[in-house]
């Protein structure tokens, strides 16, 4: 009678047992279980090799010998979409990301998010700031304070800086160029006089790269590099720029900073390691 007590006892306890066990089973070979970290480092290069500043060794399609002498932007609200229709944005308190190929600090974001584990099917992010964002003053220290953009032009702050100095094949002299992308104005004349702007162009942009997929597992560390590769902006697609042909700053000239901000749309890639 006391075996048959202890048998039904030990019954009792199976479910309970096996349950552990699938539990077990499944926190180690399930992806989607617990969660891992996500770090971004942001890659500046042409032509598929790292940028090389106040260097003259690239040329654009239009064959302008050219050297980038600066190169700053911000990007935010980078987005993670999950295989199961999950959204993640990355966020340790702000989406926003200032990068400056001069300082190596602002290329790596070394813990981006602590997420769920899983399968996630492509990465999105904003280029610049969005209306919601670049708001005048937000930054009041250096380097982020120095990207602010004119409060008569539209205020807030740059999405990019990119400056750089180009020659021809004819001559040794050499000129700049200016990109620096930010609000555009709509202006009511010919000329662009501030007094006759009527309206503004905000000209950040929204990148999707559907090809980024990766696999996050439990308790590992994946880093995703966010490449930025400049011959773009100056080749396209869509638009080729003369730089003999063009101002030396497109600011205030919201034509050229439509075709630049059309140009930087195909401008990114993204790899994991």
């Amino acid at each position: 009678m006391k075996n048959n007590r202890h048998f039904g006892a030990a019954l009792l306890l199976l479910p309970a047992l096996l349950l552990m066990l699938a539990c077990e089973k499944n926190g180690n070979d399930d992806p989607d279980a617990g969660s891992g970290v996500v770090s971004i480092r942001f890659v500046n290069r042409v032509t598929s090799q790292p940028l090389v500043l106040d260097t003259l060794q690239y040329v654009t399609q239009s064959g302008q010998s050219y050297k980038i002498t600066d190169l700053q932007y911000f990007i935010s609200k980078i987005t993670l979409y999950r295989h199961d229709g999950g959204v993640v944005i990355l966020s340790d308190g702000d989406s926003i990301r200032y990068v400056d190929a001069r300082l190596p600090e602002t290329q790596a974001w070394d813990s981006a998010a602590v997420i769920e584990a899983g399968e996630y099917d492509s990465v999105a992010f904003i280029f610049g700031l969005d209306e919601s964002q670049n708001i005048s003053y937000r930054f009041p220290n250096p380097p982020e304070r120095d990207m602010f953009w004119p409060e008569v032009l539209g205020g807030g702050y740059h999405h990019m800086k990119l400056n750089s100095m180009w020659k021809s094949c004819c001559t040794n002299l050499e000129s700049p160029f200016m990109m620096h992308l930010g609000t555009g104005q709509i202006y009511s004349g010919q000329t662009h006089s501030t007094d006759s702007i009527i309206g503004f162009v905000p000209n950040w942009f929204r990148v999707s790269l559907p090809a980024s997929s990766f696999t996050l597992q439990r308790d590992s560390v994946i880093t995703l590099r966010l490449m930025m590769n400049i011959e773009y902006w100056f080749n396209g697609p869509p638009n080729i720029l003369d730089l003999s042909s063009l101002p030396q700053g497109i600011m205030q000239n919201q034509e050229l900073m439509a075709k630049v901000r059309d140009n930087g749309k195909n401008a990114f890639s993204m790899s994991h390691e």
